[in-house]
């Protein structure tokens, strides 16, 4: 809603922006500045029905945007993000926008010896390779290396991870999924023990966690096996973190 004034409130604004619009509640009509903020020249819109003319309000950039001298209930037409934004004490898009921000790493190994069994905790080993980015908004995640993932902004985050390998042990073999912050441990998205009765087999294991996180928050996503084995064959992995 664009703000109600009189007219003398109107008369009042300093430097009144080129295109800014307001309700006049004197005139009981919305009028437009189509001046200069040093000299206002204050119009009436017209507003009929008819398909020929649209209400175009002023076109700026961010920048422009936040120099405006403003009051509550502006509105603008930021041609950076091509959305109207409202100010209600500070500026705020009026489109429908999805807030989801992602990041998603996945790597074929097809056999590969890259998974360290020796009962210690490992990053996953990808992510460093930009072939191993499938998407990222970078307004959001940094990859710092493999399994390794930089939060730029705080909040909620939700992250999943899966890990297959092509020639895990018989017997019980303990394996654990788990999110560091920088080398704490927040959590765990699987822990479990392995369980092949006869000779080596393909095995798989995957998780997800949720935390809330402070911006510049170093994410590490690790595994850790406990075999007699001191590598596995790697197979399918991937590592997906979505901001809430």
């Amino acid at each position: 809603m664009i703000p109600r004034i009189t007219t003398s409130q109107r008369n009042a604004i300093l430097s009144p922006a080129n295109g800014l619009l307001l309700y006049n509640t004197n005139l009981n009509s919305i009028e437009i500045n189509t001046g200069t903020p040093t000299t206002p020249v204050w119009k009436t819109v017209e507003l009929k029905e008819r398909t020929t003319n649209a209400l175009i309000p002023p076109s700026v950039t961010t920048l422009e945007m936040n120099a405006l001298a403003t009051i509550e209930g502006s509105i603008v037409y930021n041609t950076d993000f091509n959305c109207l934004f409202q100010y209600n004490g500070s500026w705020s898009s009026l489109c429908k926008q999805s807030n989801t921000k992602k990041v998603t790493l996945y790597k074929n190994f097809n056999g590969d010896n890259v998974i360290i069994a020796n009962a210690a905790f490992h990053n996953f080993p990808f992510g460093s390779n930009p072939v191993d980015i499938k998407e990222i908004d970078s307004d959001t995640f940094e990859i710092l290396g493999d399994g390794s993932i930089r939060v730029l902004q705080a909040g909620s985050y939700f992250i999943s991870a899966s890990l297959a390998v092509r020639n895990m042990n018989s017997g019980n073999r303990k394996y654990i999924l788990a999110v560091f912050e920088g080398t704490t441990r927040r959590g765990y998205m699987s822990r479990g023990f392995t369980n092949v009765p006869t000779g080596n087999d393909y095995f798989g294991v995957s998780g997800v966690f949720q935390y809330y996180f402070n911006a510049n928050a170093i994410i590490n996503i690790q595994y850790y096996f406990n075999t007699p084995t001191t590598t596995f064959n790697g197979d399918l992995m991937h590592i997906g973190i979505v901001k809430l």
